[in-house]
This record gives C-alpha cells, structure tokens and sequence, in this order.
C-alpha cells in the first residue's frame, strides 16, 4: 500500500499531508471515459453463497484440521497436516479480503460488518489450534529427521524460521490482551484524527469560507499570498494543538505497552523484536540510520537555495514549501492515458510482465472510480489463489499515474508469488514487496521524463521525482529517529510527556533540514497526524526499499548482463528466503553503504535539472 509518502519535493515540513498532496494536483475532475471497478460476485454470487461458505468452515474444514493436528504422531504425517492448514489458509483469506473489499468500496456500509460477524464465528477455531507450537515440542531427533524429509521440502524455509524464533514463541504474560491494547491505541488516534478534531473555516482572498484541513492543504498552500498561506497553516496548528493532550496520552500508552509486549516474547526492546522477525540486524538499521543523519542537512542545503532563489526570499518557512510544486501545473491525465503511460514505462520489464499487466487493466483487478463514501488513498490486497484487487481514486492526474504504477507493483509481486508450492511461500512481507512497487515508480518517472514533450513537463516529473526519493528515504528516516528517540526514552527511564514528544519531533524536522527551514509555532503537533508511529519500527522499511529499487532500477536500465531475469525470479519467490538473502541474489548487500549510491545519484540529477530549468526561465 502507498502509505504517505509524497509532500513537498525539499522538504520535510512535516508528514501530515503525505497521503493527499500528490494525488490532489488536479483540483478539477473532467469528465473521462469509462474506468475500471471491481466486480466482487465473482468472489461470493450473494449472501446465500457467503453463508454457505462460513457454514463449511465451521463445521467441515477446520473440525478435519483439527483432527488431523491432534492425531499427528510422525514426521510423515506433517506435510499433510500443513498442506491442510495451507487450504484452510486460503480459504480463510477470501473471505476476510471480500469483507475488507465491501466495506473498503463504502466504509458507511455496516452490512459488511454484519458479516464479518458470521465469519469471524466460523473460523475463530482455526486460530485456537496451535499446531506450529506442537512442532516446537518435538525433540532434536525429529526436527532433524524434519528437516530431511522430501515431503516437506517445500516448507523448509518455513520450519527453519519458526525453529529460529522458537525461544521468542511463548509470551510471559496475556500477550493476546497487550495486542489488542495496542492495537486500540492506533483506533483511538485514527479516531481522533479522522472524526473527533474539526477543522476551522478561514476566509479566502477571494471571500469564500473554506474549511482549513489537510484535504485543502495543497491548493491553499500554493496561494501566491504569503500571509494567507501562513494564516491557513496556522489554522490547521490550531486545531492540531487542541488535540495534542489526547494523543499524548494515547502515544505514551503506545509506547510503554508496545515495550512491554516485546520484552514479554524476551526481546530486549520493541526496535530488537521488529528487527529480528524482519530479518534485519541492527547494524543494518543503523547504517542506513547514520548515513541519512550524515547527508540530509548537506542535501537539504542545496534544496533550500533553490526554493529562496525561485521565490524571492531570504528565509525559508514551512508555509513556503509546495509552491514551487504548485507553480507546474500540467493538463488533466485521463485513465486510458494512464494506462498507456504506465505499460509503456513497464515495458523493460518483459512481455510476462507486460501479459500480466494487461490482465490487471482488463480483468477487473482495478476499482478507480471516486465514490461517496468510498475510502481515501491506495492499496492492493492479495486474495489466496484469486487475482489482486487494487483500489485506487481516480483524479485525472500524473499523481494517479504514480499510485497506479506503485500499487501495481504490488499487485504484481502477488500474482507471480501466488504461483508458489506453500501458503506461506506465496505471501510477500512488506519489506520485500515495497521494492517492488518503488521500482515500477522509479522506471515510470525515467520514462515521463524521457518522453516529456516540454520542459514545463520535465520540470514538473523531475519535482515530483525529487520530493518522493527525499521523503521517502530522508523523511522516513527522520520519522524512524524521533521513533527510535521517544521509545530509547521511555526504556531508560519512562519520562515521557508532552514537551519531550513535541520538541523531539521539532528538533528533528530542524536536524534533518539542516537548519535551512524555519517552522512555524504549532508544527511540533504535527506527528500526531502519522499514524505509522503506533506500527512498531514499521516507517524504516520505505527508506531501505527505496534504495534497494534505485539499485534494481539501474541495473535494469544499463542491460546489465541477466539481471532482468534475477529481478522477475525476485518478484516470484514470495517468502521464500530471508530477504537480505534475496536481495543478496540481486547484487545488492545492505550492510554497507554502496547500495545507497544509485538512489543519491538519482536525487542529485532531479536537482541538477531542476535548477537548470529554473535557471533557463521555464
């Protein structure tokens, strides 16, 4: 899912209106042809079908694995057992993506969740079995004789890293009860942000009252008038700042609970517990955490020049960075333009992936209309053995081209890794599957810019490029430091309170930009609107992935010798390795800073341009 990564193209002003700014650049929406929607019957006729098939799980499928996992003496009797929990897995998945897909298509609708009542009974005794843990009280002999036995050849992998986390599998307390502790503290801050703050009406030049509000940020922050522009950004603080008690209170019961959770598994900490089932060391994140610290005051140095040379002024505020973004403005992109535009800037990767693409435009994999009431943003869900389904929201735009080719690259990463031989090999973490989705951005921007037909154009694709390479590796990586600052707080010494987490967050966003950005009185509110913050250590991974696919997308582009091969086998193995290793079989090792090379060369050419086509009056 593209999850909040685009603001202004030097910036960090702050992560509130990632999700919304690059898809918001057409204000207006013409009317088009036709788009592609979901047809979800094809999942489930009607009501009468979906009932039947709660009934069969209920009373059919999981009573027979349970069965099977209570009579299960011998290594031999294992691949069946997992074969069985691998069909149950499947099925399992269809309804619960079906469920998520209806109420995604109208989030007013509670019939969904009426459903969801019914299935949730109906499989609720899948996850009571806990066959994984009988394994782990086997003795030495049968693993080992597990692990040589040709039937389960396929679930190697699998056993290896459920025998690697064995001594983390058994929580000292109810760690059932501390998850959905956590869990309702990432609901209250959704709730906060998306139903209980209201916004104020300001007074536009024009006399109209318009609501200052994340959804208006773009269009009212590249307002020529600069004193409007900070009247709507301090409007928007203001109603941050009333909320700032609430979830203060709420992060700090995050923080502290999450801490607990992961020392209840033995780990440490909570930043041990993520690196460890991601596969990651630390020394890994800390490389990539030093390198950022290192380079982003310098990079963002140069930025800053740029944007005081284009407007005019000495110093630069937080009120003043979209509008050299929002001085471009390009002609609406309807969706069967995109769609060419996108196919076309994909087609280096092959005519398999170009088979698969077309399947994806053709067969309903898509839902792209605007709807009332349907939700905000992008994302793309993998169903068992079924296609994906990508939901985007349509705006006419080159900003829909980007969420497009970005969730397509998941939806791609799913369909060829669904093709392998265990559930567990057909799923794809979110580590390995953002590669994916950035790499399809990356070839895309190489393509538009390639092929623009004016300067303004080029310009344009070469801003956008820039703000997403810098957010998503330095801006992920600020938010990843304030994270790792607030919980290294509260495991010392547990003295958290408002001013630590709000000046925390200001120093930051001052250390990342170099002190080249002024910020006005308010913004130190504005982590609370980031709800990646409550997703345990979950921001770093963009900030990785982004490198690794600017690697990728180099060696693609230069012809280098089979390496497009290496890339369609990366994008079809699903979990079948740790993924470091994978990454290690497309050349690129993370444990030094080499892979960061091609993403810094990427950014210091969009700058390079950028300042040329200013300079030459475009």
């Amino acid at each position: 899912m593209k999850n909040g990564k685009i603001t202004s193209w030097i910036v960090f002003c702050s992560i509130t209106v990632l999700v919304i700014v690059f898809a918001l650049v057409s204000t207006k929406i013409p009317s088009e042809p036709k788009v592609p929607e979901w047809d979800l019957t094809e999942m489930f006729k009607n009501t009468d079908e979906f009932f039947a098939y709660c009934n069969e799980l209920e009373n059919k499928l999981i009573p027979e694995y349970k069965k099977m996992t209570e009579e299960f003496n011998s290594v031999s009797d294992v691949a069946v057992v997992l074969k069985k929990r691998d069909e149950i897995s499947n099925i399992l998945k269809k309804g619960n993506v079906f469920l998520q897909l209806q109420k995604q298509l109208n989030v007013m609708d509670t019939y969904p969740d009426v459903l969801r009542t019914t299935f949730s009974k109906a499989c609720i005794g899948f996850y009571e079995i806990t066959f994984e843990q009988k394994l782990l009280e086997q003795n030495e002999d049968f693993w080992n004789r597990m692990m040589k036995d040709k039937s389960l050849e396929p679930y190697y992998y699998e056993l290896s890293e459920l025998k690697r986390l064995a001594k983390y599998s058994k929580p000292a307390l109810d760690a059932g009860k501390l998850n959905n502790t956590l869990a309702g503290t990432l609901n209250t801050a959704n709730q906060i942000n998306n139903s209980y703050i209201k916004y104020p009406e300001i007074q536009t030049l024009d006399g109209k009252k318009i609501e200052a509000n994340y959804m208006n940020w773009f269009s009212q922050m590249t307002n020529k008038n600069r004193k409007y522009r900070k009247k709507y950004l301090e409007a928007v603080f203001s109603a941050n700042k009333k909320f700032n008690e609430y979830h203060v209170s709420n992060y700090i019961e995050y923080v502290n609970k999450s801490e607990e959770y992961a020392r209840a598994f033995g780990y440490k900490n909570l930043l041990e517990k993520t690196l460890n089932e991601d596969g990651i060391t630390l020394y890994q994140f800390e490389t990539i955490l030093n390198y950022a610290r290192k380079n982003a005051p310098v990079l963002v140095l140069k930025n800053s020049q740029i944007q005081r040379n284009f407007l005019g002024y000495n110093e630069l505020w937080d009120y003043d960075l979209d509008m050299l973004r929002g001085s471009v403005n390009l002609m609406p992109v309807f969706f069967n333009e995109t769609e060419k535009i996108i196919k076309d800037s994909l087609a280096v990767l092959g005519d398999k992936y170009a088979a698969a693409l077309k399947k994806a435009f053709s067969e309903n994999w898509i839902d792209a209309p605007i709807r009332q009431n349907k939700v905000s943003g992008a994302f793309a869900y993998k169903v068992g053995t079924y296609h994906p389904f990508v939901l985007i929201n349509n705006m006419n735009s080159y900003g829909t081209v980007n969420v497009l080719t970005h969730e397509l690259g998941h939806a791609m990463h799913m369909y060829f890794s669904s093709k392998n031989d265990t559930y567990k090999k057909r799923e794809v973490s979110s580590l390995s599957t953002e590669v994916c989705s950035i790499t399809n951005e990356l070839l895309t921007f190489d393509y538009l810019i390639k092929n623009a037909k004016t300067d303004k154009q080029r310009l344009y694709f070469y801003l956008e490029e820039a703000s997403i390479i810098y957010n998503t590796f330095f801006g992920m990586i600020l938010l990843t430091d304030f994270e790792r600052q607030i919980h290294k707080i509260a495991e010392e010494s547990g003295e958290l309170n408002a001013e630590i987490i709000n000046n925390t967050y200001l120093d930051c966003l001052k250390f990342y930009n170099g002190g080249s950005i002024k910020y006005s009185p308010g913004q130190e509110y504005s982590w609370q609107k980031i709800p990646h913050f409550y997703m345990n250590y979950y921001i770093y991974k963009y900030a990785v992935d982004i490198a690794v696919a600017s690697q990728i997308v180099k060696n693609i582009e230069e012809n280098k010798d089979g390496y497009l091969e290496k890339y369609l086998h990366y994008i079809s193995r699903g979990n079948d390795a740790p993924i470091v290793e994978q990454w290690k079989d497309l050349e690129i090792n993370i444990d030094n800073e080499e892979y960061f090379d091609a993403l810094m060369e990427r950014y210091e050419d969009c700058i390079k341009n950028i300042e040329k086509l200013l300079l030459s009056g475009v």
